[in-house]
């Protein structure tokens, strides 16, 4: 997967290039007959921005949350401590973008990922 969201350009935009290879999988397995879901929670980074994605076609999505401190952020599939008040979750079919500088940024994925998930 991590291959596939390099090779569509990941260097130069990583939202877009995960979003192209999410609606491609996405096609491949609603057309294949398969019942097995597709499923994708996931944090990438680039050494200074990072990026949470949670998704899923077929099923629910696995859990994704993340925290803020300081000037810290951390992507976690569970919360780590007892504080959940802190944690955020990240909602299905949504991402979330850290750039350095910048509040952390929690929107939807865009259009045709949905359209392609339903």
């Amino acid at each position: 997967m991590f291959l596939a969201i390099l090779g569509a350009g990941a260097d130069a935009d990583p939202i877009a290039a995960t979003m192209r290879t999410l609606t491609t999988l996405t096609e491949l397995v609603s057309t294949s007959g398969t019942t097995e879901p597709l499923r994708f929670t996931a944090a990438l980074t680039d050494g200074q921005s990072l990026y949470g994605f949670r998704y899923a076609y077929g099923s629910s999505a696995n859990t994704l949350y993340y925290r803020e401190t300081g000037h810290s952020v951390v992507v976690v599939s569970e919360p780590l401590d007892m504080e959940r008040e802190f944690w955020k979750p990240v909602p299905p079919g949504h991402l979330i973008a850290s750039r350095p500088g910048k509040p952390v940024v929690l929107e939807p994925f865009p259009e045709i990922t949905r359209l392609a998930a339903e």
